[in-house]
C-alpha cells in the first residue's frame, strides 16, 4: 500500500489576497483647518454710561467667533459681537473683532488684531478697521511648577506692542489650574507713556469653572472684557468597523462660566 506524502510535502492552496486597506474618510473643512466656534454670553455688572456718564448696571452681550488655522504656523479667529439692549453699546464697544497669529517658535508669536472693530460708526467701517488693528508680540514664558498635584503648573504670557512698544500697552498674564475643572487668571497692564505723564499698571482678572463637555487640552486666557475666556476640549473619536476610529458624528461641546474683573461670561465652545 502507497503510503500519502509526508505533510510538509503536500501541495498546499492558493494565498488568497490581502482585502483591500480599509479607505480613510476624506477630512471635513473642519478638520482641514481645525476649524472651532464659540457662543459667548457675558454682562458687565457695572459700568458708565458713554452719553451721560451715570453708573449703570447690567450692560449684556452676546458674541459668536470661529477659528481656523490657515496653516502649520498661521492662525485667525474671528467673532461677531451684539448688545442686545438698545443704547448700551459705546462708540468704542465692538461689532466685531478679529485675531491673526503667526506662530514664530514654540514661544514666540505676532498678531495682528482688534477688539473694537465697527461695521459702522463715527469714521469707521469695515475697512478701516481691519486697517485699524494693532501688532504685537507674546512670548510664552516658561511653566512654573506649583504645589496642586500632578499637572499643576502656571502658565503666564508676555505681550507688548510693536513695532515701538511704547506706543501701546505691555501686558504679563498669567493662568493656573486650582482644579481639573477651575482656573484662576490675572493679567497687568502697564500703560504707556503719553504727553510726558508716567504710565501705571491696571490689573484684570478672571475666573473660571468647566461645568460640562470632556477635559480642555489647552487655554487661551484672555482678559474677560476683551473676549471670554475659551477653552479648547479634545476632539472626540468612535470606533468604526474592524475597529478603526472615524470621527465623531457630533463634536464635544465644552461648557464655561468666567467671572472677571468687568462682569460674567457664559461660554459654550465645540
Amino acid at each position: 500500500m502507497r503510503l500519502p506524502p509526508p505533510e510538509t510535502q503536500r501541495p498546499r492552496a492558493p494565498r488568497r489576497p490581502d482585502p483591500p486597506p480599509w479607505p480613510r474618510p476624506r477630512p471635513t473643512l473642519a478638520e482641514r483647518y481645525d476649524l472651532s466656534c464659540s457662543v459667548s454670553s457675558g454682562a458687565t455688572l457695572r459700568y458708565s454710561d458713554h452719553d451721560d456718564q451715570r453708573t449703570r448696571y447690567g450692560k449684556l452681550r452676546v458674541g459668536l467667533g470661529c477659528g481656523a488655522r490657515l496653516g502649520e504656523r498661521i492662525s485667525l479667529r474671528v467673532s461677531l459681537v451684539r448688545y442686545p439692549v438698545p443704547g448700551q453699546q459705546a462708540p468704542w464697544d465692538p461689532d466685531f473683532t478679529y485675531d491673526l497669529s503667526y506662530r514664530v517658535t514654540d514661544r514666540l508669536s505676532l498678531s495682528y488684531s482688534s477688539y473694537t472693530a465697527r461695521f459702522s460708526g463715527d469714521g469707521a467701517d469695515v475697512v478701516s478697521s481691519l486697517f485699524d488693528g494693532s501688532l504685537r508680540a507674546a512670548l510664552r514664558l516658561p511653566p512654573v511648577s506649583l504645589p496642586l498635584g500632578e499637572g499643576g503648573e502656571m502658565s503666564c504670557t508676555l505681550g507688548m506692542a510693536l513695532p515701538d512698544p511704547r506706543e501701546g500697552s505691555a501686558t504679563l498674564g498669567c493662568a493656573a489650574p486650582l482644579t481639573d475643572k477651575l482656573r484662576v487668571g490675572l493679567t497687568a497692564y502697564a500703560l504707556r507713556l503719553c504727553g510726558g505723564r508716567a504710565g501705571g499698571l491696571e490689573p484684570g482678572f478672571h475666573l473660571c469653572r468647566q461645568l460640562s463637555g470632556q477635559r480642555p487640552r489647552t487655554g487661551e486666557l484672555r482678559q474677560l472684557r476683551r473676549q471670554p475666556v475659551a477653552l479648547e476640549p479634545v476632539r472626540g473619536r468612535r470606533a468604526g468597523p474592524s475597529g478603526r476610529q472615524s470621527h465623531a458624528l457630533l463634536p464635544p461641546v465644552l461648557l464655561s462660566a468666567c467671572a472677571g474683573g468687568n462682569g460674567l461670561a457664559l461660554v459654550a465652545r465645540c
